[in-house]
């Protein structure tokens, strides 16, 4: 919210606050502002480290399983021509082989046999 605002724009507020306190409250209500903003900050800090230390969660570990990150770092890391051999030969081991390959071509055959109607398919229309 803070990359927002300009010079300009501080500016500006900086004379409504003046216009809107005067000058004599203005140096009391910005020490305030910083007191209050200060003790915020600690608060926070020590709730976030109570949270942690309470969890036992690693927040690095945590940070690293952002799917934003990891497919950051999919899309713009291309693989090896290692990496890529690798993985073709996954597939090419994971395919079925020997009689589990037959038998997945005999029910394709079968299947292409039976009309079309039974199969799911439309009809072909009449031309």
């Amino acid at each position: 919210m803070i990359d927002h605002l300009g010079l300009g724009r501080l500016f500006v507020l900086g004379v409504v606050a003046l216009l809107v306190f005067g000058p004599e409250r203005l140096p009391d209500l910005a020490a305030q502002a910083g007191r209050a903003i200060r003790t915020l900050r600690k608060t926070v800090t020590s709730m976030t480290d109570d949270l942690k230390a309470s969890s036992g969660i690693d927040m690095d570990e945590l940070r690293a399983l952002d799917p934003r990150a990891t497919l950051r770092e999919a899309l713009l890391v291309s693989p090896t021509a290692e990496e890529q051999a690798a993985a073709r030969a996954e597939h090419i081991a994971a395919l079925p082989t020997g009689s589990a390959a037959l038998d997945m071509l005999a029910a394709e055959q079968e299947l292409a046999e039976l009309p079309a109607e039974w199969r799911g398919e439309p009809e072909p229309l009449a031309g």
